[in-house]
């Protein structure tokens, strides 16, 4: 898991062609932070099927205090999910607790 300020997820992590898209769609009201979750790591040691796993990590950053929002690329290429915290420091405490 990793935590990256909204810009820094834009900038550095993203294409830049779904960069416009997320920038566009959230530029009135954007996160303060992105949780980035690598299935691999996860589907490696929990043994689960990717929908499995989806349910239950959705349910568990969706109980976060705040807005909580999942994020979707429209081209799947790196295999990670993403989720938009818009309380600064929710998106810790919720890796914190769940790691």
């Amino acid at each position: 898991m990793q935590i990256l300020a909204w810009q820094d997820w834009l900038d550095k992590h993203i294409p830049y062609y779904e960069a416009e898209r997320f920038r566009n769609l959230y530029a009135s009201n954007p996160p303060a932070d992105m949780l980035v979750i690598k299935t691999h790591e996860y589907f490696n040691a929990h043994f689960l099927h990717t929908h499995d796993w989806w349910e239950d990590m959705n349910n568990k950053v969706h109980r976060a205090n705040g807005r909580v929002e999942a994020f979707f690329l429209q081209r799947d290429t790196r295999q990670e999910w993403y989720f938009g915290f818009w309380k600064k420091g929710e998106a810790l405490f919720w890796m914190l607790k769940h790691s």
